[in-house]
């Protein structure tokens, strides 16, 4: 059946071919006079002028944009190790610090006169071994040598009761001077015996003497490092590098052992935590590219799936991390930022969306086939900005558009420009 517009055209030729008939009848039976006006000039309808679109096939994708917050994977609370009075605090919130970094100074006046006093005390044990050190040879050798001349005297006295024996079997001598002579033996191997305990009672005492000499110094020098730590525990340092987000304490404050002085949080650890449609969560997977927004200033991240299923909101938590080598010191945890991530939405031929025509419920384009307008009926698998992917043409069409009102299938057109291929929407 012949659309209305094809009917028309039909008409206009018929009447023309009637009207040129009528001026050959006229033109054979007219007088020879050329005082009559001559008939108007039959004008034929000009193609319609349309511009097109020359379209691709691709990836049809779409950027999304959702609030999140910053946090910190290592986000850590720093508490007092010991009492005191705080007398100096040097850093503030929002404050960057690097490892070892002095935040908070305590009272350390009593710790710094213990510590003194503990090193004068190491100083004189040290002296007191030292001294028992060097006189041990000295003791010692005067017991030796008492044990010598004891040594000495049994053996003169053992030759003189040997003899004096010998002499008494002779007759020479009375019973009287060989009792004497047994009696000076025995006085000679007593004193031998009470040297022999001395030598031993100077080596024991000394052993004995040094070596709680020993005790005393070690005493002395465990007492230091006592102080000393509980010293350092008066200074309260940053035990990584990082941003102070919380500062609890002021100059004059008294803080117990155990209280939260500050609240430290690790940059190198930030991430952004934010949640999307459980749809746009199945396109996200680990590693997808994220642009996080904060402070005004645009960073680089990557999709970092912890939970995989949505929460009681429906939506999806997940994370975004830092990509290296980006300036975080002007973050702070706990600040709202945006993120931005693309999503896939379907894969065609990339339209304009305003070049889609309906009828009774079919969605149809206009190509250029031959001169003519071309109607070809597709599917939409997606929008997204002003572009559709459909189906139902091959990329490489010259899709019309924008598309006259009174187009019509068939008929016949004149491109007076044409737009560059057109591609789908941001990934």
């Amino acid at each position: 059946m012949k659309s209305a517009m094809q009917r028309k055209k039909d008409m206009h030729s018929s009447l023309a071919v009637s009207a040129l008939l009528t001026l050959a009848l006229m033109g054979c039976n007219a007088p020879a006079q050329t005082s009559k006006t001559p008939a108007a000039p039959i004008v034929l309808r000009e193609p319609t002028a349309v511009r097109v679109v020359s379209t691709t096939s691709g990836a049809l994708g779409t950027r999304r944009s959702v609030s999140g917050t910053l946090e910190a994977v290592i986000d850590s609370q720093i508490a007092a190790q010991t009492a005191g009075q705080v007398t100096n605090v040097l850093r503030r919130e929002g404050d960057n610090v690097k490892a070892g970094d002095l935040i908070v100074q305590l009272d350390d006046t009593g710790l710094r006169q213990s510590l003194r006093d503990a090193q004068l005390q190491l100083q004189s044990a040290q002296i007191n071994l030292s001294t028992s050190q060097s006189r041990k040879p000295e003791t010692i050798g005067s017991s030796q040598s008492s044990l010598t001349s004891a040594q000495l005297s049994v053996q003169r006295a053992q030759r003189s009761y040997d003899s004096t024996r010998t002499l008494f079997k002779a007759g020479g001598i009375s019973q009287i001077d060989l009792d004497t002579a047994a009696a000076n033996l025995a006085q000679a191997q007593a004193t031998l015996t009470q040297a022999q305990g001395s030598v031993s009672q100077a080596e024991r005492s000394n052993t004995e003497n040094i070596a709680l000499l020993r005790v005393a110094v070690s005493q002395a020098q465990n007492r230091i490092a006592q102080t000393e730590r509980s010293l350092s525990q008066t200074r309260i340092r940053a035990p990584f590098a990082g941003q102070i987000a919380e500062l609890s304490t002021e100059v004059g404050e008294f803080v117990n052992a155990g209280a939260k002085v500050l609240r430290l949080v690790d940059l190198s650890s930030l991430r952004a935590k934010f949640a999307v449609p459980s749809s746009d969560a199945d396109s996200l997977l680990n590693g997808a590219g994220l642009v996080i927004t904060a402070g005004g200033v645009r960073l680089e991240g990557r999709v970092q799936r912890i939970a995989q299923v949505a929460g009681s909101n429906r939506l999806v938590p997940l994370y975004g991390r830092f990509v290296g080598g980006q300036n975080l010191k002007a973050l702070t945890a706990g600040s709202s930022v945006a993120v931005a991530y693309g999503l896939k939405l379907a894969t065609g031929v990339i339209v304009p969306t305003g070049a889609l025509q309906t009828d009774s419920g079919q969605n149809f384009v206009y190509i250029v086939k031959d001169g003519k307008a071309v109607r070809r009926d597709v599917n939409i698998l997606g929008e997204s900005s002003g572009k559709s992917a459909v189906s139902g043409i091959v990329g490489g069409n010259s899709v019309i558009f924008p598309v006259p009102g009174s187009l019509q299938s068939g008929e016949v057109i004149a491109v007076v420009s044409a737009t560059p291929s057109s591609s789908g929407g941001s990934k």
